[in-house]
């Protein structure tokens, strides 16, 4: 790991469990938006890191201007379409904030 995927940071600096979590709200973001989720119903996704950063920010990915591929790739709404799937908790335990905030963010519906 040398630190370039971590935006703003040096090489002696970086670890990598700081890039994980934004690569992991990377993909769940961009699964959606490609529309590949809606396309594949049948597939029970189950994101590590207790989904990454996705809960710090939610309010920004789950309702931009609306777009008609955003209309297609999330027809119920992109908050929805995040909550369909299943957040994995274990590594973030250590941390009460981030614990508490995936089933808050949520609104544990499973």
């Amino acid at each position: 790991m040398d630190g370039t995927a971590a935006a703003g940071t040096a090489a002696p600096y970086s670890r990598e469990d700081h890039v994980h979590p934004t690569d992991t709200t990377r993909a769940i973001v961009s699964l959606v938006l490609s529309g590949t989720t809606i396309r594949c119903p049948d597939i029970k996704f189950i994101f590590s890191h207790g989904g990454g950063s996705i809960t710090s920010l939610l309010g920004k990915i789950s309702a931009p201007e609306r777009d008609k591929k955003i209309d297609e790739a999330a027809p119920h709404g992109l908050l929805n379409e995040y909550r369909r799937h299943y957040y994995d908790v274990v590594s973030i335990t250590r941390n009460p904030y981030s614990f508490k905030a995936v089933p808050y963010a949520f609104e544990a519906i499973r």
